[in-house]
Formats: structure tokens, C-alpha cells, sequence
């Protein structure tokens, strides 16, 4: 494939150097502090989702909600046995480059223009992505990504934004539902653009909802897209700690194991290493829950720019380096993070959070 003319001089440089570097992130030492980027968060001020502060990870963050905090239905209790079922949901790509997050803002955190949009979705296809994920449905998501989607032959991986303000989440459902049924093909659905939902995306990590309010949102935002048409599977994305921490309550609402993967934010990994310290951790992911689940990673990369944490060295040559190994090793089940730089962001402790965008490196 044409991505790999320009990551496989890459590869074979760092495969070459890969016997000088430690390994010693795969022992997974849980001493190491693990630091991850922050979930899509709300701005208050623009009201769109947005920059969030930086987060500093040990151990799993104490619930601040009730188990009924989403306030969308009761919610069992988290000592409930339940049994997981196996899953018959796979999704990826048998080669080596599957997705890309993609934010439709500008640098100034408004919305981006309908033809810009159009355009950026064009240039994901060209650079030969399968699908696209979103973070959240707000700027007419689902109709401008939608629409350019279709277009050019993308999937989209669909996320319902959760934060303290719970209020919206119906409402989100309902948006997807009726853009779903709307007749933009002639089928009269748009449900087959659809590769995955994301209900929630870091929203224990974050405080915004407890495992049991999760869990209860997933089944229930299930069985409605269910009896909307909705045939795919539906996830949630965590840190792999967290979801370790509480797999007995959200593995049984899963139909697929989901997790952040950011290499960066382990201070033992290299550019070089990158791409194996994510294949290694969705080994692990797929350990997680019983029952067969289908591991994939819902966002990996590497910044462009910002301050070293212990070896992981941000830089343009870094990234390239990075996401090259990434997309050799786990490209088929990561979701490269992500399109383009998002200058809209707080910056963070290591100064990189803005600094993600790594379309540039899949060629023009």
C-alpha cells in the first residue's frame, strides 16, 4: 500500500537501532507513573467539547457521582455478579492502517466550514484510511463527516460525548438515530456508515460517571439503537488500567475491548519502541474480559512538539518515527490520534496536548 513507500524507511532505520533500546516498559512495572492524555472534555466557554486539564494516573480516581449520576435509568450494583457473553464483533483492517481522530474545529475552538470538513475527509481518505473517528457529534458531525464519508468510502467510528453536564446524552442518542434514518442514500439509512459507537470517552477516568452508571448507559443506549436499526457494536474507551480495575462490571456491556493507548505518557518508551509498547498492551487488552472480546485501541500516536517525559521525546522527526512503528506493529487495531494539531487545547504538564496531528506523515 502507498503508506508504506513512506513509513517503511522509517521502520527499517528504528528495527535496526530497536536492539540498543530498553525494554523494560513491557514488564509493565505498576511503580511507573503513568501519565494520559486527557479525555475530549467540555469547554464551558464555546460549549463544544474541548480542551480538559491533564491528568496524572496511579491508581483509579475515586467516584464523585452516585451509580445513577447519567440519570438515564437505574443502575445495578457493582458487586452484581453478571456473566460476560462472547462477542461476534470484529472491526480493524487486515493491513496495516485502519483509522484517524478527527476534531472538527479551528485553532479559535469554533467550527469548522461544511466545505472544510468536505475536504479534510477527502484528504483522510486519499492517505489511506478506512475510518474515521469522532469524539463527539456536535458542528453538524454527522451530517458534513456523514456525507463526505459516504463519499469517498469511509466508515466512522461514532462517539457520544459524557461529562458532568449528563443532560444531553438522550439527545446525542436521538441525533444519531434520526440522522441514521434520514434518506441521504438510497436505502433510506445511514446506519452502514457506522463501524462502531463509543459511548463515553475517559468518562471514569474523569470522574464523570461511576463504572455502574457507565455500564447501565452502555446496555440501555444499546437496546434503543437496537430498535432504531442499529446493527453494530457499541464500547467504551479507557484507560487500560481503568477498565482492568472494573472489567467485572463494564466487560458484560461491551461488545468489543476498547482503550487509549498513549505510548508517550510512559516515561521508559522511545519513538522507536512505540509501536511495540501498544501491541503489547492490547495483548493485554484483550485479556481483559472474558468471553473472546476483540481488542482494539482507540487512539495512539505521538506529539510533535512539547517537553520530554523521561524517554519519550516529542519532536517532528520523533512523531514520524512513532506513529511509523505504531502503524507497522498495531496499525490494523489502533486509531491513529489524530488528523491535525488542535491549537484550541491547553497545553498540559509536558506542553504537547495541541501538538498531535500527524496526517503529514501518511503522505500527501
Amino acid at each position: 500500500m502507498k503508506v508504506i513507500l513512506y513509513l517503511g524507511a522509517a521502520v527499517a532505520l528504528l528495527r535496526s537501532a530497536a536492539a540498543f533500546l530498553p525494554t523494560d516498559h513491557d514488564n509493565h512495572d505498576d511503580q511507573d507513573q503513568l501519565v494520559f492524555r486527557p479525555a475530549k472534555g467540555i469547554n464551558t466557554a464555546a460549549n463544544i467539547p474541548g480542551a480538559s486539564t491533564k491528568h496524572t494516573e496511579t491508581e483509579p480516581p475515586p467516584q464523585r457521582f452516585s451509580s445513577d449520576s447519567l440519570q438515564l435509568h437505574d443502575t445495578p450494583s457493582e458487586n452484581t455478579p453478571q456473566t460476560p457473553q462472547k462477542s461476534n464483533f470484529t472491526i480493524g483492517s487486515s493491513s496495516s492502517q485502519w483509522a484517524i481522530t478527527y476534531t472538527p474545529y479551528t485553532d479559535a475552538l469554533s467550527c469548522l466550514s461544511a466545505s472544510s470538513i468536505r475536504s479534510d475527509v477527502a484528504t483522510i481518505a486519499r492517505k489511506g484510511f478506512s475510518s474515521i473517528r469522532l469524539y463527539s457529534i456536535d458542528c453538524s458531525a454527522l451530517l458534513h463527516v456523514g456525507h463526505a464519508a459516504r463519499a469517498h468510502g469511509l466508515k466512522m467510528i461514532i462517539g457520544i460525548h459524557i461529562d458532568e453536564n449528563s443532560a444531553d446524552t438522550e439527545i446525542q442518542i436521538s441525533e444519531i438515530t434520526d440522522w441514521a434514518r434520514s434518506n441521504d442514500n438510497d436505502d433510506n439509512t445511514n446506519w452502514d456508515l457506522i463501524e462502531l459507537i463509543v459511548v463515553g470517552n475517559e468518562a471514569i477516568f474523569n470522574s464523570y460517571a461511576s463504572a455502574t452508571a457507565l455500564a447501565s448507559l452502555i446496555t440501555n443506549t444499546r437496546a434503543t439503537l437496537r430498535l432504531s436499526g442499529y446493527p453494530g457494536p457499541l464500547t467504551t474507551s479507557e484507560p487500560l488500567s481503568i477498565l482492568s480495575a472494573y472489567a467485572h462490571t463494564l466487560c458484560p456491556t461491551l461488545d468489543l475491548a476498547a482503550a487509549t493507548i498513549q505510548p508517550f505518557f510512559h516515561p521508559s518508551v522511545t519513538p522507536g519502541t512505540a509501536g511495540a509498547y501498544v501491541s503489547a498492551e492490547l495483548a493485554r487488552l484483550a485479556a481483559v474480559c472474558p468471553g473472546g472480546l476483540a481488542a482494539v485501541s482507540l487512539e495512539s500516536g505521538w506529539p510533535s512538539r512539547g517537553r520530554a517525559n523521561g524517554e519519550a521525546v516529542p519532536g517532528y522527526l520523533e512523531q514520524w518515527v512513532a506513529v511509523a512503528e505504531i502503524v507497522d506493529r498495531a496499525g490494523g487495531r489502533s486509531v491513529v490520534a489524530g488528523f491535525a494539531d488542535e491549537a484550541w487545547r491547553d497545553e498540559g504538564q509536558f506542553g504537547v496536548e495541541g501538538s498531535w496531528g500527524c496526517g503529514h506523515v501518511f503522505g500527501e
